[in-house]
Order: C-alpha cells, then sequence, then structure tokens
C-alpha cells in the first residue's frame, strides 16, 4: 500500500475545503499518532460504546459513548502491521495481522479498566498471520488469507472456550481475502480469482462448493448477505469499482442485478460493504463514508456521506471501514491518516424513479437512452434492452427528467416529483428526429371514473407539460390545471355531472400547442348516464361516425367535409402511438366512407384520430375478442 507522509497530508487539509457531507455530520474524532487500519464495535450491555481500533502497533480501544469526546481507554499491543482486522464475540475482540504473533483474542468483560489477552497460534496448526476474520452467529470464527496452507479459511469454535478457540476444519480451495457466512452457507471473496464461491459448510471438515461468480473488478474484495438472504453485495479493490448487487435466491441462476460507484469517473475505490438494514454502509477510501439505499438491490442509490479524507480519486488512503451497527445508531469511521470518526447518520430511503422507453411510432423497446435527472449529480443511466431505466436521488423534489438517444429528439418532462421512499413511475416514447416533435395531444379519454374523481388520459406528444382545461358543464367552472406526463386524477366532482376538458402541449423548444378537441364524460353515481359521452365536433368537420362498434376485423368510418381540405386519419392506441394510417390526402367536400381492416391489432379499445386543418376529432372503437 502506498503511504503518504503526515507532513504532506497536513499541509494538503491547510488549504483543503470543508468536506463533504451528506445526511451524515460529524460529532467527534480521535487521532492518532501512526496510521491505522480496520475497527469493529463494542457495546458493553451498560450503555458503554467502544470503538476497536487497528492502530498501527496493537489494538486501540476508544470509549465513544460520549460521541463528542472519545477517549482511548486500554491500548493492547501488537506485532506492528498496517493491517489489523477485529471482530467480536460475546464480551471477546479476535484480532489478526499479516505480521505474525497469530490471533490476538482480548477479554473485554473488565473495560473500561484493563483487560486481559492472549496470542493463540493453535499449537501445531501454528497460525501466525491472517488477513481478516468472520465471526458467524454460532460463534464459528473463519480465518481468512493466513498462513496456514493456501491461505483459504480455517474453521475456529469459540463457543468452549473463548480465550482458546477449537479448529475444526480448514477451507483450501484458493486463496480467500474475506468471507460472510450464515446458516452453514458461506461466502467467499476469492480476489485473485475475481470471483466470490457460495460454500456449504455444514460439515466443517468437508467444506463443499455450491456455486461461483465473477464480479465487475474481477478482484473481489468482500461479500455481504442481505437480511432476507436473497441478495449478495461485493465490492472490488481496483480503480472505479463497483457495489455490484446479486440476486442469490436461486444458487444455480445467480444474476447480478446492479452496479454502483459513488463517484464514477474519479477512480475512487470502493473497500468494506457492511448490511445495515435496507442501507449499506462503506468505508470508500478517499471517498470516505459511504451510504446507499438498498432497499430495491436492483436500484441502488447514494443517499448518505461524510467525507473523512482530504484527498480524492485513485488510492489506498482514506476510510479503511465502517461500523454501523452501535445501539446508539452513530456509525465510526476508520480513515487510514486521519484517525477515528464518530459520524451522525440520517438513514434516508431515495427517491427513486424508473420506467420504459419506447419508440413512438413502432412502439419497439428503446435500449442505450441516456436517463437524466437535471439537476441531481451522479444520476445518469441508460436504457436496458427491455427499454426499462433506474434512477432516483437522496433528495425529494421536483425535478426534470431527460430522456436522449442518437437519431431521436431529446425529450424533456418537466415537474416530476420525487418523494423519498417514493418509486415513481415514467414511462414515455420517444420521436425520431424525422419526426415532428409535438403536435396537438389526441386520444382524450377518462378512466377511473367515480361520482368524485377520474384520471383524464391523452397521447403522449413529447412535451415538458401539459395544459388542461378542465370544465363543469354544469356550472360553467372552468379550471386550468398542468401535468407533467399524459395523464391527470381530478377530485372534488360532483355526482352525475357533465364534465369535458382539453389538452394543449408545451414543446421543448417553449412553443405551445393549440388546444385540442373537447372530450366529454358523465361523472358516477347512482343512476347516472354511461361516462363515456360521444364528442361532436362543429366546424369544418361534421360528426364522424364508426360502426360496427365494438368490431371484430373491420369497421366502416364516416364523415362529411363542408368544403375540400387535407385529412389525415388514424388509428391510435390508449397512449397514442399510431398503429394504422387510414388515410393522408386532400379529399373533397362532402360525405366520405372509408372500410378500416383492423385484423391485425389485437383486442382491446383504440382511437380514431380526424385531422383537418385545425379540427381534431376523435372516436374510441372497440376491437372484441
Amino acid at each position: 500500500m502506498k503511504k503518504i507522509s503526515h507532513l504532506l497530508l497536513l499541509l494538503f487539509m491547510l488549504t483543503a475545503p470543508a468536506l463533504a457531507q451528506q445526511n451524515m455530520s460529524l460529532l467527534g474524532k480521535y487521532t492518532y499518532s501512526n496510521d491505522i487500519g480496520s475497527l469493529w464495535g463494542y457495546a458493553d450491555g451498560n450503555g458503554n460504546e467502544y470503538a476497536l481500533v487497528g492502530a498501527y502497533n496493537g489494538l486501540s480501544i476508544v470509549n465513544v459513548t460520549v460521541p463528542t469526546n472519545p477517549v482511548q481507554v486500554q491500548f493492547v499491543p501488537t506485532s506492528n502491521s498496517y493491517w489489523h482486522e477485529v471482530k467480536t464475540w460475546s464480551h471477546y475482540a479476535y484480532v489478526v495481522n499479516e505480521t505474525g504473533g497469530g490471533l490476538l483474542i482480548v477479554d473485554l468483560s473488565n473495560l473500561p479498566n484493563a483487560v486481559s489477552y492472549v496470542n493463540w497460534t493453535g499449537g501445531s496448526l501454528g497460525l501466525s498471520t491472517g488477513h481478516t476474520l468472520f465471526i458467524d452467529e454460532d460463534g464459528i470464527a473463519y480465518i481468512n488469507g493466513s498462513n496456514v496452507g493456501v491461505g483459504g479459511v480455517l474453521f475456529l469454535n469459540l463457543n468452549t472456550n473463548p480465550m482458546n478457540p477449537t479448529h475444526i476444519g480448514t477451507y483450501t480451495n484458493g486463496y480467500v481475502h474475506d468471507c460472510f457466512a450464515r446458516n452453514d452457507t458461506m461466502w467467499t471473496a476469492q480476489i485473485y480469482s475475481g470471483q466470490f464461491k457460495v460454500v456449504n459448510v455444514a460439515n466443517k471438515a468437508a467444506p463443499v462448493v455450491l456455486a461461483s461468480q465473477s464480479t465487475p473488478g474481477n478482484f473481489t474484495h468482500n461479500t455481504a448477505l442481505s437480511d432476507n438472504g436473497k441478495y449478495l453485495f461485493t465490492t472490488d479493490e481496483v480503480n472505479n469499482s463497483y457495489i455490484a448487487s446479486y440476486n442469490v435466491s436461486n444458487l444455480g441462476n445467480i444474476s447480478e442485478v446492479d452496479r454502483f460507484q459513488a463517484n464514477p469517473g474519479t477512480n475512487s475505490i470502493a473497500h468494506n460493504v457492511h448490511v445495515k438494514g435496507n442501507f449499506l454502509v462503506n468505508g470508500y477510501y478517499r471517498d470516505g463514508v459511504i451510504i446507499t439505499d438498498a432497499r430495491d438491490p436492483t436500484n441502488l442509490i447514494k443517499v448518505g456521506s461524510y467525507d473523512t479524507s482530504p484527498l480524492s480519486g485513485s488510492g489506498y488512503n482514506g476510510c479503511w471501514d465502517t461500523y454501523p451497527y452501535l445501539p446508539s445508531g452513530n456509525i465510526i469511521a476508520a480513515d487510514i491518516e486521519e484517525g477515528l470518526f464518530v459520524l451522525g447518520v440520517n438513514y434516508v430511503q431515495a427517491a427513486l424513479l424508473n420506467g420504459k422507453v419506447t419508440d413512438y411510432t413502432g412502439g419497439a423497446n428503446l435500449n442505450g437512452v441516456s436517463v437524466a435527472i437535471v439537476g441531481a449529480n451522479n444520476t445518469t443511466v441508460t436504457t436496458d434492452l427491455s427499454g426499462n431505466y433506474k434512477t432516483g436521488y437522496a433528495t425529494a423534489g421536483t425535478y426534470s427528467v431527460t430522456f436522449t438517444k442518437s437519431g431521436y429528439h431529446t425529450k424533456t418532462i418537466t415537474g416530476v416529483v420525487l418523494g423519498n421512499g417514493v418509486n415513481t413511475v415514467i414511462n414515455t416514447s420517444l420521436k425520431k428526429t424525422t419526426l415532428s416533435q409535438c403536435v396537438i395531444p389526441v386520444a382524450l379519454f377518462a378512466d377511473n371514473v367515480t361520482a368524485t374523481s377520474a384520471t383524464l388520459h391523452w397521447s403522449d406528444e413529447y412535451a415538458s407539460l401539459y395544459t388542461v382545461k378542465f370544465k363543469n358543464n354544469a356550472t360553467g367552472v372552468t379550471q386550468t390545471l398542468t401535468s407533467p406526463v399524459n395523464s391527470l386524477a381530478v377530485t372534488g366532482l360532483s355526482g352525475c355531472i357533465s364534465y369535458k376538458f382539453r389538452v394543449k402541449a408545451k414543446c421543448n423548444s417553449g412553443a405551445n400547442t393549440n388546444f385540442s378537441a373537447w372530450y366529454t364524460f358523465n361523472s358516477g353515481g347512482l343512476g347516472c348516464k354511461e361516462n363515456d359521452v360521444p364528442m361532436v365536433v362543429t366546424g369544418e368537420v361534421e360528426e364522424m361516425m364508426v360502426y360496427p362498434n365494438p368490431f371484430s376485423q373491420a369497421f366502416d368510418i364516416s364523415f362529411s367535409l363542408e368544403e375540400a381540405a387535407p385529412v389525415l386519419l388514424t388509428i391510435t392506441d390508449v397512449s397514442g402511438r399510431i398503429v394504422k394510417t387510414v388515410a393522408d390526402e386532400s379529399l373533397a367536400s362532402g360525405k366520405h366512407l372509408l372500410h378500416v381492416d383492423a385484423s391485425q391489432l389485437g383486442a382491446g379499445f383504440y382511437f380514431c384520430v380526424l385531422r383537418s386543418g385545425d379540427q381534431v376529432e376523435m372516436k374510441k372503437v372497440v376491437k372484441s375478442e
């Protein structure tokens, strides 16, 4: 590991800006004269909390009960090492290092007073060094990367005599950097082979490998399992590394479902990941402490950070490890150069955003669309092969969301409300650059109609905002409403009343279209008429008729023109996507009858949309099974 002198670091700190933080705050700090490594936490049951810090020359035990005033109460000397890993079982601490002396075992029961300790080598086992260790819920210690054998995993039973463990087996299927174990299943981080392995350790004398999976950086550093056991999280100790999540509910079909970077493109390195309920807490080297919302493991979102280091970018400096399990809820963190940090934290659920992007004309799924929440850092994602995207942000608010793909008009949707703990869905479509970017909305209809509410819909016309005129036909009262998407829920209706609405689009250019034709419906209630009331448009286009309706394979459309005019007659689905063009030509004045073969359409309802000049008329048609 590359070292930087404390003098240089001090000079850097004197000129560095204040350390960045998000939903975290500094409560207290304890500094050391030498570099420190890993740490763990311990609570004695009497309300006292301790940080167990792997210092260069021993185990530093710091009372953090008063977080604003951390005090070292005991120090246990060990072999000098830049690496000390610490874990606890009952009231005992277990420490490994990479220079020698075996396993340090410390009895913490007398804290804050003097502690007793031994250096355990296992007799003929000859344990001298170890890289990491893990202790499971049954009191089995897993010593990883030791000098014994190939550096796999030693299994030690701590139950009979915690100060003199019993060696009960060894895993020898390659060098293991770190591991996690629960319910007789071990998840190894096999750093040099760039993969984790799933191992049945019910019989510690004969471990059985069940499955393996490569990780994004091919340098698998550590593993951590979700509380429900369905997802595994890993880190790779390389530049621009990821925290990756995997669905491990079926070991025969393990799949990576997401990967996350705290600060993409900066070469920063993720270190140890810990699961804290629905959150991940990481020591992230020069990026400090990072908290990720893993409520949806397929959509990992950064929701908290505290930068413990004045450094940035690539390098094995900064925050080595964290411990998020103290009863107080405070996080303790070990920064190699800067010392021990005690941090207050607000675990904020991310405001999630997801949806699907399709082609406006053909409805095909669009992959490779760049989706970004404007003004929210590091939220840009791309759609997958199915056109799906997932993103989010730590801070609730009202945002604009952009959708960008080469060969398509960029689409911006404004007024998108994102709430913490809320999953907002925006499905949209993009128009090819050969198509008009923004036209008058069509395919108006209302559904979910009750006596007091309804949901209004119209076609997605590539707009940044829609303006809706909503009118009570009984009172004449008209409201002007807006929506960033092509639907709007309205409330406060009266039963058995006729209402109508029309819509115009605000294009991304800033220009507005004309309003659509009115669509009329009746609110619900006992004894009311049908909700859908035919719309009659007067003017250039006289009333359009469709029959039969419903239809099975084909139907006829009749309409009249007062004078000769260009006519565009299309069939759209409920989203406004054109599924068939019936006529696109100039027609003479008088009555017209057109036959429409709709055998290729699936069952459901559609809209016949007739445009002529500024006039738009539509009819809902239903195709039966």
